[in-house]
């Protein structure tokens, strides 16, 4: 008699699992949530000289234009440095 509650509980618990499993893909779709293993790094912090060479400029799409040139160059390069010095910062 136990056994066969023990079995018919372990059925239910696996049919539950899956209903559960099958309730969070639902969500995840919906949600449009992606799994990502291997998440973006976070950009370095870009240096007070190169900020400061960025926001020289007068108007505030001038200084956006120049920051995204910034970024994008360490983007390119990987090293601040190298971007000062295509700045001609150094």
């Amino acid at each position: 008699m136990f056994k066969d509650l023990a079995k018919a509980i372990e059925s239910f618990a696996s049919v539950w699992a899956q209903v559960e499993q099958r309730k969070l893909d639902l969500l995840q779709q919906q949600l449009d949530i992606t799994k990502n293993p291997n998440p973006a790094k976070p950009r370095d912090a870009m240096p007070h000289g190169i900020w400061m060479l960025c926001n020289r400029e007068s108007e505030q799409w001038a200084r956006e234009d120049a920051m995204t040139q910034a970024h994008e160059m360490y983007d390119e390069l990987n090293d601040w440095e190298k971007v000062a010095e295509r700045l001609s910062l150094k």
